[in-house]
């Protein structure tokens, strides 16, 4: 009797173990977290700060802005290297860690839907809100009613610093504008792509150094070189994803969109939060993958429990190994 092939095709995924091996209490976090970003959004109305005419940073023209790289770019590209990324962590690199297509599947969906760059949206948008940083271009957006022959002089400066309410209200009849002009600090282009970058490639050394323990024999030279090359290759694809999320950010520079602070604000939201995701998600990985040899209660009562990074052959299911996880 022919044995059915684990590892068929795409049509050959068990979709009712895909999604029923799931974290699903993630799923309603980052649910919960899109329903407070949308309130966030369209409810709060961002921290009034005042605004001075002579103010030089805020100065700067709304209609020369270059849009060097547009909002859907910042997004769906560092969603793509995500995909690609985890694809061929889970389906090519990791292979031989998986009992079938349906486990490699399974941890895919694992980590692409972990969530993280949702929760860096949000705390992204609170943090706007809250502090309400003007934009560089704030005073093309506002367009201040300024008296006809008005002249700045030491004094009436020095007057207005001590007094922030003597500022010349905006004439903008685009509300949203305006306020979209007190939203600077953090950058959240900036976070984003620093979250969704630094989980990737934190994702990828995990798969490369420490998922799969270290082979027990000297390998020859061409297979020592070929080992070399994919690692200096997966580090170069490392390295162009966190490029491109700087590229981002000094984009939103150059447009006029941000000052430098707001960017590295952005940067380090971004940053924190794809740790935690990824710290959490790591050692839970386990549990979405199929136990053959039995269920994982039964794995649970024997000793048998999840096993830090770079565990033995056996609780990775390498070749030679009595049981698969």
């Amino acid at each position: 009797m022919a044995l059915k092939n684990p590892w068929g095709g795409f049509r050959d995924i068990e979709w009712r173990k895909l999604w029923g091996r799931q974290d699903y209490a993630n799923f309603l976090l980052t649910a919960c977290i899109i329903v407070a970003v949308i309130v966030v959004t369209l409810v709060a109305t961002p921290h009034t700060v005042p605004y001075y005419l002579w103010d030089a940073r805020i100065s700067y023209p709304i209609g020369s802005e270059l849009d060097t790289i547009p909002s859907w770019v910042a997004l769906f590209a560092p969603l793509m290297m995500l995909l690609l990324t985890v694809g061929v962590g889970e389906l090519v690199a990791s292979k031989r860690t998986h009992a079938s297509i349906t486990a490699a599947a399974s941890s895919f969906v694992y980590f692409f839907l972990d969530g993280s760059f949702i929760m860096g949206l949000l705390l992204s948008q609170v943090f706007k809100v809250m502090v309400g940083r003007l934009r560089p271009n704030f005073l093309a957006r506002c367009q201040p009613d300024v008296p006809e022959g008005l002249v700045f002089t030491f004094s009436n400066i020095t007057s207005a610093i001590g007094n922030p309410e003597i500022q010349y209200p905006c004439t903008n009849p685009d509300h949203d504008q305006v306020d979209e002009g007190r939203l600077a600090f953090p950058s959240g282009h900036t976070s984003i792509c620093f979250n969704l970058a630094v989980y990737a490639s934190g994702y990828l050394i995990w798969v490369a150094h420490w998922r799969q323990p270290a082979l027990p024999h000297r390998l020859s030279f061409w297979q020592e070189f070929r080992s070399d090359l994919v690692n200096v290759l997966a580090k170069a694809w490392m390295l162009g994803m966190l490029c491109f999320a700087w590229g981002v950010g000094i984009s939103r520079i150059i447009d006029y969109q941000h000052d430098p602070s707001d960017v590295v604000g952005g940067a380090l939201v971004g940053t924190m939060i794809a740790l935690v995701y990824l710290l959490r998600a790591i050692p839970r990985w386990k549990r979405v993958l199929e136990a053959e040899s039995g269920s994982a209660r039964a794995m649970a009562s024997s000793g048998d429990v999840e096993a830090p990074l770079g565990g033995s052959a056996k609780q990775h299911g390498m070749p030679g190994s009595s049981e698969v996880v």
